[in-house]
């Protein structure tokens, strides 16, 4: 829970940065891959994981 009692909302991507540097010149990209979020539940309640019907109901497929 946040400070405001909300449950926060976890989206099905990744989120990373590329930081390319070429001849002194630095590039920064920002990239999003989204994944299925039967696979995230799959793994999940596969797993050894403890509480995990709690995380799960924090995700959303977007």
């Amino acid at each position: 829970m946040n400070r405001e009692g909300l449950s926060p909302i976890s989206p099905t991507f990744a989120e990373y940065t590329v930081l390319q540097v070429e001849n002194g010149q630095a590039n920064v990209s920002f990239r999003r891959i989204k994944y299925s979020l039967q696979d995230l539940k799959k793994a999940v309640l596969d797993s050894a994981m403890p509480y995990k019907h709690q995380w799960l109901k924090d995700w959303r497929q977007v």
